[in-house]
């Protein structure tokens, strides 16, 4: 999902090869947010602090026809620490975080 909106500019992969999808790597993220596509603009952000419209993400998921785990991977630090335009989650002690990063994903596949 990340990648999907800073790697190809949210071409629709799911489209392409859904029917080759055999494992997930959900996250979020804000997207490429400069003229050129960085590591800094793979957040890896908890769903819902990006700009992914979950629904559409498991509708498209769904429409594919996979029954596999889906996993998520989820920076708890951030890219770097002097970027400020993004949420950062060090402030939340490491158990808060993972019930949050839990709460949310389940609130984005349940879409």
């Amino acid at each position: 999902t990340g990648h999907e909106m800073c790697y190809n500019r949210s071409k629709d992969m799911l489209a392409l090869y859904g029917d080759r999808l055999v494992h997930t790597h959900i996250n979020d993220n804000l997207g490429v947010r400069g003229e050129d596509i960085t590591f800094y603009d793979d957040l890896h952000l908890l769903p819902g602090d990006g700009v992914a419209d979950w629904s559409d993400v498991m509708r498209r998921i769904r429409k594919t026809g996979y029954g596999g785990i889906l996993m998520s991977e989820l920076n708890y630090f951030s890219r770097s620490a002097d970027d400020t335009s993004y949420p950062h989650y060090t402030h939340l002690p490491l158990e808060e975080y993972l019930a949050l990063a839990y709460e949310r994903v389940l609130c984005a596949v349940s879409e």
